[in-house]
């Protein structure tokens, strides 16, 4: 086959192989190329390599020259780039007998290029030598090295604001190479790698993706993990003072990354001032395939967690091609595969109960594969919130608020594992503790008390999930203890709840919890122990009267 039929073909297969295009055959003077998927805003500008005549009947590029678009007196420097590269060949068939002689064959038009010898260096000879060079990382390589000898101002296409499409029209024949010049605004935004073609009219489709970042939070250990996205109570996650969260961040990769010799990705998070960031729980993990199975990476990671309330945390990978397990492996990646961040974080009390906390997430990642540019996602949120109840104490008759009744509040059941430690505000203000105010131990208690005959006792930093227990362990003076704990739900609603606390009627609103004492001695009912003890004495009585009787009766007649 002839070197020019051979660029035609083979340089239109490579232009498959690396760019994702489509191609339609149309008249040699009326080419058109489209750039579909491009990004508003960016500049798209067209080189032509080699300049030639495409005959459709015989499928060549024929007469070929060098293009507008190629610096020639960096024809020496183009050379020396092609000798100096490795060639993979990868695709050619290592069974074949001749395998050895091809690949032989191929390096020695490369290496028998020489710009001193004008005759052996056309730009016909230098489209024949580079004509097999089609497999994927050859035809890559071969467009970066092309792409250092362009010549401006090429020929930049049009921007269609209807079809989001850019558009080159009456393009001349050729082999040309197309340039994402950018700008590179950072958020959001990859530059496309470059793309090399035999023109007809072709229809190109952009390479490159953005990745996208998703944040999720787990309250039961890193075994469910919810979205906590949006702000509707129902799409937020609900947890308590001193709970420890599991966090993950899933990053996933581009659909070019293959095109990247090296990826670099950075996972930024910041956390409301509410979350303390535990700095010995970060764990990097690789999702090779895509399908959950996680690979834990070892090394090729920092993680910086800095205490600068909000916390943030930095997890820098300079190189997601180059991380490695336990073993010393290096991890595979592909587009297919996903990066995720874990770590641990605990809920404080400077919460606002009610009140969302957010906690984002953002990746810098590379986003040129031509150069060391990069860009950023928009963040990703998780919200928490925790909640509060007022407890109010009342006389069950006259609906006066009471002092002096003590309580014990437990998570979910009544037991001394799960006995909730409070922080004390004031002497009508509870939270629940967080690690450091325990570890502190300044206004520590285990009891709520009930001290006003004017106010309620408000209790934040609950998780709404949560069935509480509250336990009366005191009861005011001259009145009964309640025998049973109180189920307490938190609910969410804001409503303000204070409006009817007064010394008199008390009206019980939204998110406050009444507990009513009644005064006098209580009697043992049916089936209480007392009764028991009762029923048990006066049946020994009957029994002994019974024995009695039946005795005298014996010693009456003995005597007779």
């Amino acid at each position: 086959m002839k070197a020019t039929k051979i660029l035609a073909v083979i340089l239109t297969a490579a232009l498959f192989i690396c760019s994702a295009t489509v191609f339609a055959v149309a008249a040699a003077d009326e080419n058109t190329i489209t750039i579909s998927g491009g990004k508003a805003g960016h500049t798209y500008t067209a080189y032509q390599i080699f300049d030639g005549i495409y005959d459709s009947t015989t499928d060549e590029l024929k007469n070929i020259q060098w293009g507008a678009g190629f610096d020639t007196t960096k024809l020496a420097d183009l050379i020396a780039s092609l000798k100096a590269y490795t060639w993979t060949l990868d695709d050619l068939d290592s069974t074949a007998t001749d395998y050895n002689e091809t690949v032989a064959a191929i390096r020695a038009a490369i290496n028998a290029l020489d710009p001193n010898v004008p005759e052996q260096c056309t730009a016909a000879a230098v489209a024949a030598a580079v004509a097999p060079l089609t497999s994927a990382a050859d035809a890559e390589q071969l467009a970066d090295i092309f792409a250092l000898y362009t010549k401006d101002p090429g020929v930049d296409a049009t921007y269609d604001a209807t079809t989001g499409n850019y558009v080159w029209e009456d393009v001349a024949d050729g082999y040309w190479l197309i340039k994402d010049k950018g700008p590179n605004v950072g958020t959001d935004d990859v530059i496309s790698d470059y793309i090399l073609y035999v023109v007809d009219d072709v229809n190109v489709s952009i390479k490159g993706s953005v990745p996208t970042v998703d944040k999720k939070v787990s309250t039961d250990g890193g075994n469910n993990y919810e979205d906590g996205k949006g702000t509707a109570s129902s799409s937020v996650v609900n947890v308590q003072i001193g709970d420890i969260l599991d966090y993950e961040i899933i990053g996933t990769l581009p659909t070019n990354y293959a095109d990247y010799s090296t990826y670099k990705m950075i996972f930024k998070d910041t956390a409301d001032t509410a979350l303390n960031l535990i700095s010995g729980s970060v764990e990097v993990y690789v999702d090779v395939l895509g399908d959950g199975t996680l690979t834990k990476v070892d090394s090729g990671f920092t993680a910086t967690v800095n205490d600068s309330n909000p916390d943030t945390l930095s997890v820098e990978m300079l190189n997601t091609k180059a991380l490695k397990d336990a073993n010393g492996n290096i991890i595979s990646t592909t587009s297919a595969s996903k990066i995720i961040v874990k770590y641990q974080a605990e809920v404080l009390n400077t919460t606002i109960a009610d009140t969302p906390d957010v906690n984002s997430a953002t990746i810098v990642y590379s986003n040129d594969p031509n150069s060391t540019g990069t860009g950023e996602t928009t963040p990703d949120e998780v919200k928490t919130v925790t909640q509060s109840f007022k407890l109010v104490k009342y006389d069950g008759t006259t609906m006066n608020l009471l002092a002096g009744a003590e309580f014990e509040l437990y998570k979910e059941s009544v037991a001394a594992a799960n006995l909730i430690t409070l922080y004390k505000e004031s002497d009508t203000v509870y939270h629940v503790a967080d690690s450091a105010e325990i570890a502190a131990g300044t206004n520590i208690v285990t009891k709520i008390t009930t001290v006003s005959v004017e106010s309620a006792i408000i209790i934040k930093g609950l998780d709404e999930d949560i069935t509480y227990k509250l336990l009366e362990t005191k009861a005011p003076t001259g009145y009964n203890l309640l025998s049973d704990p109180v189920d307490v739900n938190v609910n969410g609603d804001t409503t303000a709840a204070a409006a009817n606390i007064t010394n008199s009627v008390y009206t019980i609103t939204n998110n406050v919890i009444g507990i009513a004492n009644n005064s006098g001695t209580t009697l043992p009912e049916t089936g209480s122990f007392g009764t028991a003890i009762f029923i048990a004495i006066g049946s020994l009585l009957v029994i002994g009267a019974g024995v009695f009787l039946v005795t005298n009766k014996r010693m009456k007649k003995e005597s007779i």
